[in-house]
């Protein structure tokens, strides 16, 4: 038999059971702007330096 969306929406809440985080378990978004400022910074910076050695 067909089931209705509702029933499966029931379904998955209670297989996706979730406990609730830790504040101190994420990644927080502080450490994901310097992580994408020093990339940023390294690959520009690899960037300039092979365009110098080629020029």
């Amino acid at each position: 038999m067909a089931q209705t969306t509702k029933t499966l929406d029931v379904e998955r809440a209670t297989a996706w059971d979730v406990e609730e985080r830790d504040d101190e378990a994420r990644w927080p978004l502080y450490k994901t702007a310097i992580f994408v400022v020093a990339s940023s910074a390294v690959l520009w910076s690899g960037i300039f330096a092979l365009v110098g050695w080629l020029w």
